[in-house]
């Protein structure tokens, strides 16, 4: 789950919260708490569905009319929120840090194989240029001889010789 998601999630259940959509606070909650996989959390909305549906059903039949209740539920449906969304957001710190891992890993091993590509260039062309030199290294004007000499050296010192 990334930051963005957690944080349309959260977002999405305080709205129902503010509207007093407890029943669809408390789905979507569930939902939200299934994704980050926590057992106790898991269980806590079990039983504050439980609890609410118990408030609403006693509200309907007359029985109850009580706001103190209604403030419980809602603060126990924050403090559920609020600890699923900090356990997602430390899953998906560490999902990010590992992916952040392999990444690095990757772009060293294609580091390494561009260094070995490069010497193996640097030395194939330095090859090329001894050669060159020579087999026709007397044809050259002196400036060219000079300039070959340069890039030989170059070479050499690119490869540490």
């Amino acid at each position: 789950m990334t930051f963005v998601e957690i944080t349309k999630k959260t977002k999405s259940i305080r709205e129902h919260i503010k509207k007093i959509r407890f029943k669809d606070a408390l789905s979507e909650l569930e939902t939200f708490i299934e994704e980050v996989g926590d057992k106790g959390l898991d269980k806590e909305i079990i039983a504050l569905t439980a609890r609410y549906n118990t408030e609403a059903k006693e509200g309907r039949l007359g029985m109850k009319n009580n706001y103190e209740n209604q403030n419980k539920i809602i603060y126990a449906i924050t403090e559920a929120l609020n600890e699923a969304k900090e356990i997602a957001i430390d899953r998906a710190t560490l999902e990010t840090g590992e992916g952040l891992e392999k990444l690095n890993e990757k772009g060293n091993e294609v580091i390494n194989s561009l260094e070995v590509m490069t010497k193996l260039m640097v030395e194939s062309r330095l090859l090329e240029v001894e050669m060159f030199q020579t087999s026709f290294g007397q044809m050259f004007s002196p400036e060219q001889r000079a300039r070959m000499e340069t890039h030989i050296k170059r070479f050499n010192q690119i490869l540490g010789k």
